[in-house]
């Protein structure tokens, strides 16, 4: 899947357009959150990762994001409903970063990218939402991070 939409553009705005994508990101983001602390999944959660770059370029699917929240929350630590499809990305990818396995350091910047790219289309977020996106910008902006390594400017 990861290939086709990246060699071949059309067929990447076709799965975007689909309104039954919702239902693959729901499943891409659950298998990531759930596959955080388990050294056996790291492989799909990089694949998640990447698919999740490419789509997050484009405009159509950070719109699409707006779409109230159908279905059920399967996120086993976020109590409550979630407001938005953007809401379970931020809390998802901002759970990645904060409490992820550290093998998946390396996909930070890929995350923290994901989210840069919908948040320009992104109306409005939940409280649990902003919360988590408050937790990664004080753990991203501590001097211990930050002198950890030269990227981490």
């Amino acid at each position: 899947f990861w290939r086709m939409i990246e060699e071949n553009p059309r067929f990447l705005s076709y799965v975007i357009a689909d309104e039954s994508f919702s239902q693959l990101l729901v499943a891409m983001l659950h298998f990531m959150h759930e596959g955080r602390r388990n050294p056996a999944q790291l492989g799909l959660v990089h694949l998640v990762t990447f698919v999740l770059l490419l789509v997050s370029g484009e405009r159509v699917f950070a719109i699409n994001l707006n779409r109230p929240f159908v279905g059920k929350n399967t996120l086993s630590d976020t109590p409550g409903p979630i407001g938005t499809y953007a809401d379970m990305l931020f809390l998802v990818c901002g759970r990645l970063v904060l409490d992820g396995h550290e093998k998946l350091e390396n996909i930070h910047e890929c995350l923290l990218t994901v989210l840069a790219n919908v948040s320009y289309y992104t109306k409005s977020l939940s409280m649990q939402s902003c919360v988590r996106l408050l937790k990664l910008f004080e753990h991203l902006s501590r001097p211990r991070f930050l002198f950890a390594a030269e990227k981490h400017y």
